[in-house]
């Protein structure tokens, strides 16, 4: 004897709207937001799934905890035509009683600035989420909660983030406990609901994207030019995961790039009008660890722009991030010219597959 789950069969079972707290006016912004509920689980729960998807990226969280190892989802579709949603159990996330169910949205490739003439607001102009929540208890009985007008929303601590140009993050504009019940901020914004035609919508059947390879730093060393530069010893698409210990207001600023020019120094032309720059700005002196939520980079070596102490190599660890694509085969030989070329195209192949096929993933 056996089971399964499904998603949802046809579009008439989504009952979840769009909500957001963006307004029209903020169609040039690329700035995150937060957006929770709170929600009872009135019984003994047997299993609960949700179905979430958005209009830009997302973060799914229950009672404080990230939902899955995924990023950058629902991924890059021709939204308004063809949207995929995501099917998550999380039985395990949900207590009997009060339970918050929240999202960390951005921009993405949705509203972003995108392609060679790096165009914006491309499918639309305001970044949305949308989330249905169905708790089955074990007297057979069902509760659905979904996005709607009760949910609120606030500005987050990521005040810009894009695809090719990094993040800023003020870790001193966080909101403690903002996915929690015991969530004490008081100047929540009611949502906007944003229309959709929600026909389009289709569950995610591919691999997701998530965090594959950690790559340690390898050196650090100053270029000709007095530039402090760290080398993560291969060329990868994903983003630096950092510590950091400083000052309120301090701040780390790192430059991602791919290659040194002939004569030692940063070389940045290629990346023509990308900034691949992130800046995180310290809200106090405890240690954090932290890296870019929706925004990854190309790169080899990374420019330290400003970082508050000594930088070591042990601050610095490098993630390969991509779609989880399986590996079905290898390739090696006896000519020890051929190996290395295997394995600039395999890196290749998993650096320009973040979704989608790409090209250029540093811009």
């Amino acid at each position: 004897e056996g089971s399964f789950v499904t998603a949802l069969l046809s579009h008439e079972e989504w009952k979840a709207k769009f909500v957001t707290i963006e307004e029209e006016t903020d169609k040039e912004d690329s700035k995150g937001s937060y957006l929770r509920t709170e929600f009872s689980a009135r019984k003994e729960i047997a299993c609960a799934y949700a179905y979430t998807t958005a209009l830009g990226l997302y973060h799914l969280y229950l009672n404080g905890a990230k939902v899955s190892e995924d990023e950058f989802t629902p991924g890059w579709t021709s939204y308004n035509k063809h949207l995929l949603y995501q099917m998550y159990d999380v039985s395990t996330y949900i207590k009997e009683g009060s339970n918050v169910i929240g999202a960390l949205i951005g921009a993405g490739w949705y509203k972003g600035t995108m392609g060679f003439v790096r165009m914006r607001n491309h499918y639309g102009e305001r970044t949305a989420f949308a989330a249905q929540l169905e708790i089955c208890y074990t007297d057979g009985s069902k509760d659905i909660i979904v996005t709607d007008e009760s949910w609120v929303g606030a500005w987050s601590p990521i005040l810009y983030s894009e695809i090719y140009d990094g993040e800023t993050y003020d870790a001193r504009l966080e909101i403690k406990n903002w996915n929690k019940t015991d969530c004490k901020y008081c100047d929540w914004k009611i949502v906007n609901t944003v229309e959709f035609d929600c026909r389009v919508l289709r569950a995610q059947s591919g691999c997701k994207v998530k965090p594959v390879t950690a790559l340690p730093a390898k050196r650090i060393f100053m270029t000709p030019q007095g530039d402090k530069v760290v080398d993560f010893g291969q060329n990868l698409t994903g983003w630096v995961t950092f510590t950091v210990k400083g000052s309120v207001g301090s701040r780390v600023v790192l430059q991602f790039f791919e290659t040194l020019d002939q004569d030692g120094n940063v070389y940045l032309d290629n990346l023509r009008t990308a900034k691949q720059t992130v800046t995180y700005v310290c809200r106090d002196e405890y240690e954090v660890c932290f890296h870019p939520h929706f925004s990854y980079q190309g790169f080899q070596f990374m420019k330290i722009i400003e970082y508050p102490g000594e930088s070591s190599l042990k601050n610095f660890m490098a993630y390969a991030v991509h779609s989880d694509i399986a590996k079905v085969g290898s390739f090696s030989c006896w000519n020890e010219d051929l190996n290395p070329l295997m394995h600039t195209v395999l890196w290749g192949m998993k650096g320009n597959c973040l979704d989608v096929p790409t090209d250029c993933p540093q811009r």
